[in-house]
């Protein structure tokens, strides 16, 4: 969080980011000092708020016309103050305000996806090169290795980001020799793909 925060001052971009995402945390009525002073906590606050006031909606999709139609609507009473901003503010003003709540709602969607783990399998028979394709992947170095007959039924390999980092998690399975007629395939893969998310 520290390590967060510094960034955040020392960062004009993010720093415009997070003042931004108060200013529409409080047009929906939402409350600034009730969430982390980050990025990622305020977004997660404005989609919050926004899903509250509309009834369930997920932010992540939402399109200007829902976010025109949202504004526009009455204050509560107990939030007299909820959509004054923007109701106040000029036509100019009120595009951009509409264009950053689809946009902040893009990117916590991006942001939600990315922080998932990527599971992929690699079916195929034996000497189809798919150890061949994890090695190059991850720049491995190339070995002989034995025979498709004696490699393990199963090799997995991580992709992980530096400890405290941000970015892609995913795993490859190398499911070893598998033929076309195995049934219970896709079952399989899906009960280990399951064990790594």
């Amino acid at each position: 969080l520290y390590h967060r925060s510094f960034v955040a001052l020392h960062d004009p971009p993010t720093l415009m980011y997070t003042q931004l995402l108060k200013l529409i945390l409080a047009i929906l009525g939402g409350d600034n000092e009730t969430c982390l002073d980050n990025v990622v906590s305020l977004e997660e606050a404005v989609g919050e708020q926004y899903r509250l006031l509309s009834g369930g909606e997920s932010m992540y999709f939402a399109t200007e016309e829902d976010v025109k139609r949202l504004l526009s609507r009455k204050a509560d009473v107990s939030h007299p103050n909820m959509f004054a901003i923007y109701q106040r503010a000029n036509k100019d003003s009120r595009a951009a305000i509409v264009s950053l709540c689809v946009v902040i709602g893009r990117l916590a969607y991006l942001r939600e996806s990315l922080r998932k783990e990527i599971v992929l399998a690699l079916l195929g028979p034996g000497g189809a090169g798919k150890t061949t394709a994890v090695r190059q992947i991850f720049g491995l170095a190339q070995d002989r290795g034995p025979s498709p007959e004696q490699k393990p039924p199963l090799r997995v390999h991580k992709c992980v980001p530096p400890e405290g980092g941000s970015g892609l998690r995913m795993s490859i399975l190398d499911l070893g020799a598998t033929q076309q007629t195995d049934v219970n395939v896709v079952s399989t893969v899906s009960e280990i793909a399951s064990a790594f998310i």
